[in-house]
């Protein structure tokens, strides 16, 4: 029995809030972009299409890493990776703090997005080590819904904490917090033991290329793509701009009504968690969400007369409808070879996490270019309405994806 299986009772669901609060500081990373924007404009003299690139840098490398990330989560330890992804975290968020220039702080945002990207997977991988099989999709939708209510908090604190303070100021203490989250990782985390085990690159390959041909891992890849696209391409980074253009709202009752839709995940996750465990069935929980985020989605970015409650109600819903993306997970871990479930994992997550450069880049390019010289409220629905016909894609897809038969694992620190 290895030295971890002697640690307290209560040790798995510490490791697990030390990853979620991982994961917690990377999302709250990841949407700050649409809060510091104007910002970042001011401050380094950027056009539309450069402000997208610097938040874009953050995704660049996140999404670049994500299967060499899983390829070292099948075979080192969670708790080494993790403590090193932290300092990175660390290092990138000081350095934009300190960034003189538009150049030195998009390499910043590629530290910052090089660190991010073992946080997600991470957290699954503590999740796999500590818990039985049947509670994966569960406790995740848990760990969704602690993550979405600290970022709906964090989100709007900052907003009021810009008012007064610099955003330099701000990513200096997210600096600070990430330094803090090492030291939380090294002391307290529990993981699997593993023995280090260097690989071949051509077996990685090898590997990798099984993964690409499995159609059930890169149907539910791709469904993630366009289900989160309300948080790679609205929430992340356009829209508080678009909520102050078209409905001349102040930034800081934008960034509440935004911080809604977190909340909205904070409730769906586990709900649909929950009945994804009594039926046992995730691809009907994926149908459902596909159709209610196309349906609400439309609604909040192409119809023009909604009032603010009717504004918060849609954006809540569309938080609730989209957390149905978390089963696509579920259906890749079972779908997949439980040996390869990092790299599998991993795999998704990069397909899912590259709609965020994409989608970005994408609305910029429209907002920017206006080839059909819209009103600024017009352009923003013209270039936003990817979402919701994205959200379609979603709903064809569930008709090409099939239950899985889930793998059982043994692991006798799982609880």
């Amino acid at each position: 029995m290895s030295q971890n299986s002697t640690l307290p009772k209560t040790n798995p669901y510490i490791s697990w809030l030390i990853a979620t609060s991982f994961v917690v500081f990377q999302f709250f990373l990841q949407n700050s972009s649409s809060l510091m924007n104007e910002y970042w404009a001011k401050d380094f003299q950027l056009s539309t299409i450069q402000v997208s690139n610097l938040s874009a840098a953050f995704f660049y490398t996140y999404v670049l890493m994500q299967v060499p990330v899983g390829v070292l989560y099948d075979r080192f330890n969670t708790k080494k990776i993790l403590f090193i992804a932290a300092l990175l975290l660390a290092i990138g968020c000081i350095l934009l703090s300190l960034s003189p220039n538009y150049y030195i702080a998009v390499i910043a945002r590629f530290l910052m997005g090089t660190g991010a990207s073992f946080g997600y997977i991470g957290m699954l991988k503590v999740v796999l080590d500590n818990f039985k099989a049947n509670k994966f999709a569960l406790i995740l939708g848990i760990g969704e819904t602690i993550s979405m209510i600290c970022i709906t908090l964090g989100i709007i604190a900052l907003g009021f904490f810009l008012k007064t303070n610099s955003w330099r100021t701000s990513m200096f203490i997210c600096g600070v917090f990430a330094i803090i989250l090492a030291i939380a990782i090294k002391s307290y985390l529990r993981d699997k033991p593993r023995q280090a085990n260097i690989v071949p690159l051509v077996e990685i390959m090898i590997q990798i290329k099984s993964l690409i041909l499995n159609k059930q891992v890169v149907l539910c890849s791709i469904y993630g793509f366009f289900a989160f696209s309300i948080f790679n391409a609205f929430t992340s980074l356009w829209g508080v701009s678009f909520l102050t253009n078209t409905y001349q709202y102040s930034p800081e009752l934008a960034a509440s009504m935004i911080s809604i839709v977190f909340i909205g995940v904070g409730v769906g996750a586990p709900m649909w968690g929950f009945l994804s465990k009594s039926y046992g069935n995730h691809l009907k929980i994926m149908l459902i969400s596909a159709i209610g985020i196309t349906i609400v989605n439309f609604c909040i970015i192409i119809i023009p007369w909604l009032n603010e409650l009717m504004m918060f109600i849609m954006l809540f819903l569309s938080g609730l409808f989209c957390s149905g993306y978390l089963q696509a997970f579920t259906i890749v871990k079972d779908s997949a070879d439980p040996k390869l479930s990092g790299t599998a994992l991993a795999f998704a997550n990069m397909v899912l996490m590259a709609g965020a450069p994409i989608f970005q880049i994408f609305v910029a390019t429209l907002l920017q270019g206006n080839i059909f010289h819209l009103a600024t409220a017009a352009n923003y629905r013209f270039a936003l309405a990817i979402i919701p016909l994205g959200n379609l894609i979603c709903i064809a897809l569930c008709y090409y994806i099939k239950e899985p038969q889930k793998h059982v694992i043994k692991t006798e620190m799982r609880i």
